[in-house]
């Protein structure tokens, strides 16, 4: 390939990464500059950092002897361009690959690009990461009033769900955006400091989660917090049965699904919930059970939370 047609190429991956790994702070904004200084005289200007010494025009320089053609002196003289030009690429992404970074700088990006959504007797347990998803992602957008596509695209860029759940917590008893509430986590590195910064009163926190963020827990015993605080609020469990299914080590994706299985067959949560535990179900067996279509899961959710059982 000529070089001529590999150049632009390399300088658009090599901006492309030097943009990626700034804007992630993964580099500083002086040291991305300083790379793009070295690479642009290496790669741009192969002539002007070789220096005219490399590529002298007389052909003795290469080791020639006078008679040979003056077309294959300079067949060779551009064939050793080609070499040095693309070795110098290889060095510069080498050198760029080999960049210390930081493994919690690096960005988490989510697929929630599903193979299986739909329930298969041959492989009953194939589409329960979808189902258990969906569910959760339609209790979220149902409870803080949002559109569910924001909630995916969020975790599409690497935002988690547990982070999700707390600024939208707090955006609620606050007034704040949750994107600047989710940004300023970023920053501070602690939701505890965010509330404070929110001053968000203790009252409208919630026993639950003030209780959590004053002993300084983990993001996701947090998270937990919330999920029971809503939990509770649009009862789907009573106090004591969440409590046990906690203990049951029921994560927020399965108490959700739980919840919404048992209102609509009139089990008891605990028992659906220890049967998938247990390898006796799966959550798309159950949803068949319970005569919930996939497409019908967010109506379901929704009409859960807008008209609550009683406990």
């Amino acid at each position: 390939m000529p070089t001529q047609g590999i150049a632009p190429a390399i300088v658009s991956i090599i901006q492309g990464l030097l943009t990626y790994l700034t804007v992630g702070r993964i580099l500083s904004p002086f040291t991305s500059i300083t790379i793009n200084l070295i690479w642009v005289k290496a790669i741009c200007r192969p002539d002007a950092t070789l220096g005219e010494e490399h590529y002298p025009h007389h052909p003795s320089a290469y080791g020639e002897l006078p008679l040979l053609p003056q077309s294959l002196v300079m067949a060779r003289r551009k064939f050793h361009m080609h070499h040095h030009t693309r070795n110098r690429y290889y060095l510069v992404l080498a050198a760029l690959l080999c960049l210390p970074v930081p493994a919690t700088a690096m960005p988490t990006i989510t697929c929630h690009c599903f193979t299986d959504r739909s329930y298969d007797a041959a492989r009953p347990a194939a589409a329960d990461p979808y189902f258990l998803a969906t569910t959760q992602n339609s209790f979220f957008a149902a409870a803080f009033r949002v559109d569910k596509k924001s909630i995916v695209i969020n975790k599409q860029k690497g935002v988690s769900a547990d982070d999700l759940w707390v600024a939208y917590w707090l955006a609620a008893r606050s007034g704040a955006n949750p994107e600047s509430l989710l940004n300023e986590r970023t920053t501070t590195g602690s939701w505890r400091q965010v509330a404070t910064s929110a001053a968000v009163p203790v009252k409208s926190l919630g026993v639950r989660v003030a209780d959590t963020l004053k002993s300084n827990a983990t993001d996701q015993r947090l998270a937990e917090a919330v999920v029971d605080e809503l939990l509770l609020r649009f009862r789907f469990y009573g106090a004591p049965e969440l409590a046990d299914l906690r203990r049951a080590s029921a994560g927020n994706q399965e108490l959700i699904l739980a919840g919404l299985v048992a209102a609509k067959t009139r089990q008891p949560a605990t028992q659906l919930y220890r049967s998938v535990r247990g390898g006796k179900t799966s959550w798309g067996a159950l949803l068949q059970q319970a005569k919930i279509d996939p497409a019908e899961i967010q109506a379901e959710v929704m009409a859960l939370v807008r008209s609550p059982r009683t406990k």
